[in-house]
């Protein structure tokens, strides 16, 4: 029997189980996957709002990357909901100590109404510092604009015009969803 794929999500824990590590560890057991993951942030949400964030710090993120990649490694790894900047830059730090194969970046950017939920630092950080290693880029309408700090993708020409902009800015891949 081949072994199965690993694959690392690093991101914040949703209490609800519909988002976050637990929806990707979910989807890649069902696609027969060995999922693992490192916790940013622990959430106290469920369907319709998120109540508290606990934040881990960048030593603990650390600490849970360079344990988990240096004993299993992972063929892929996939970023969700980073949200500050001193993690977005651990984490930089550790995916090019140990290059993973494959890298998405999911930019979790906004809540659930569409609100920038962070600084401009961070927005600014995962432009300078993951977009460059990002093999698929992975961000919303929404995120979308965000990041390009454009008005409201609308069209065609504006979805094509961003999407270029991402591949600019170092992303290989870019799927705006």
């Amino acid at each position: 029997m081949d072994e199965p794929i690993k694959l690392l999500t690093i991101g914040g824990s949703d209490s609800g189980g519909a988002a976050g590590i637990q929806a990707d560890l979910k989807t890649w057991t069902v696609l027969g996957g060995y999922g693992m993951s490192v916790l940013t942030a622990v959430t106290a949400q469920n369907s319709r709002t998120v109540q508290d964030v606990t934040w881990m710090t960048p030593q603990f993120v650390q600490s849970q990357l360079e344990a988990v990649l240096s004993d299993y490694g992972a063929t892929a790894v996939k970023t969700g909901f980073l949200g500050r900047a001193e993690l977005i830059i651990a984490i930089s730090a550790m995916l090019q100590k140990y290059k993973p194969a494959h890298i998405v970046i999911d930019p979790v950017l906004v809540n659930h109404r569409g609100q920038s939920m962070f600084p401009d630092v961070v927005r600014q950080l995962y432009l300078a510092y993951l977009l460059p290693l990002a093999d698929l880029v992975t961000p919303n309408l929404v995120e979308t604009a965000v990041l390009l700090q454009t008005s409201t993708i609308d069209s065609d020409a504006r979805l094509h015009r961003a999407a270029t902009q991402l591949h600019a800015l170092g992303a290989k891949n870019i799927l705006i969803k």
